[in-house]
């Protein structure tokens, strides 16, 4: 969850808040790509920022592998706070009803059942001893996380520093993790993954001026693989490109991940691009997820009354073939004051009474495919 904060007045107290992401929760699985599909202001980038941590969340987890890595850019007190809320309440409220250690450790599963075991186990209980615990090594952990995780951004014009070279800009990720020795290492590696995106390794010595839109998206990418993330967040990374351009791109990113078994989230508001390079499609609107399935089933049943209006917006390159358009009224609500219930009740063609009264869930209708909306 991401709320943030709307200040006013003298001395700028918070006065409201904009609910960017409310309740969100998915998962991402090594080697696979996830699609993040959503009309602009439902809290696509949001959730990218998020994971990489360049907002900090307001409520949730954040778990990469085995490891929570929602602390890790926490003040100490507030990490501290939060693995207690967390973690030793959870286990302890559970050691009472279940009446063992062993039985806490059966009933939990991944990374909680890791820290369960660190906190019965290696902290003996203690509360301190496992913030401890939990806590050490901090800044390592955080240039782990960091290496791990990488982001391709929308704008391949801003996000490359005009007053670097490429060989500085795609190299400082290595010599930061200290992954090469010497410079000779760092020119092999940089040479290395701008081949890779099909730059000439000579160009390594080019300012970003020096390259075309294509080019310096190319070189974003370069950037980001250049450390072996474990997740790769490509946030609208071909949208300001060109077509042909970007169907290079597109292709590029699907043979890296091919070659280096990239695990990716890729947003986007182009729906054609989602199908292509995704396994599975996440659907949102205003804050939350609406639909999630794998791309044949979203594509073959919409089941949302949004995701059917999305798709039915995708033109057809055939003007025989007739296709109903529906069309939604309105504008989308402002994030500030979202509707209650269902946020797209107000928009929805198949509104009823319920809509506007209770939120819905998201259930699992087939396997794999779950949906939010009280008539599916």
């Amino acid at each position: 969850m991401k709320y943030f904060p709307i200040r006013a007045g003298v001395f700028k107290r918070v006065v409201g808040w904009v609910k960017a992401v409310d309740g969100v929760s998915f998962e991402v699985n090594e080697g696979e790509t996830v699609g993040l599909v959503g009309e602009s202001g439902c809290g696509k980038t949001t959730i990218g920022m998020v994971l990489l941590r360049l907002y900090e969340p307001t409520s949730g987890r954040i778990i990469i592998g085995d490891e929570d890595t929602t602390y890790y850019f926490m003040p100490t007190r507030r990490a501290r706070s939060y693995i207690k809320k967390t973690y030793v309440d959870k286990f302890n409220a559970m050691l009472k009803n279940l009446g063992s250690k062993a039985a806490v450790l059966n009933a939990l599963e991944g990374v909680d059942k890791k820290y369960a075991e660190i906190f019965f186990n290696e902290a003996k209980s203690s509360v301190g001893k496992f913030c401890s615990l939990l806590l050490s090594d901090m800044d390592e952990r955080r240039k782990q996380f960091r290496k791990n995780v990488q982001i391709v951004f929308q704008d391949p014009y801003s996000s490359l520093n005009p007053r670097l070279r490429i060989k500085s800009i795609v190299g400082e990720g290595p010599a930061v993790h200290k992954m090469v020795k010497g410079e000779k290492e760092l020119v092999d590696r940089v040479r290395s993954v701008l081949e890779d995106v099909g730059i000439s390794g000579d160009y390594m010595y080019r300012f970003p001026h020096e390259f075309s839109g294509g080019q310096r998206q190319r070189i974003g990418i370069a950037r980001a693989l250049a450390l072996s993330p474990k997740l790769m967040i490509a946030d609208e990374a071909v949208s300001a490109l060109d077509v042909s351009i970007r169907s290079q791109i597109i292709n590029l990113m699907k043979d890296l991940q091919h070659e280096h078994k990239l695990t990716y989230l890729f947003i986007s508001h182009d729906l054609a691009v989602i199908k292509y390079v995704s396994d599975r499609i996440i659907v949102m609107y205003l804050g939350k997820i609406v639909e999630t399935a794998t791309k044949k089933d979203l594509f073959d049943n919409p089941l949302h009354p949004y995701t059917k209006a999305l798709m039915s917006a995708i033109p057809i390159p055939n003007p025989n073939i007739k296709k109903e358009r529906i069309i939604l009224k309105g504008d989308v609500p402002s994030p500030v004051n979202p509707p209650s219930g269902c946020r797209f009740h107000t928009r929805c063609y198949m509104m009823q009474e319920i809509c506007s009264k209770e939120e819905p869930q998201l259930r699992e209708i087939t396997p794999g495919h779950w949906v939010a909306c009280h008539f599916v």
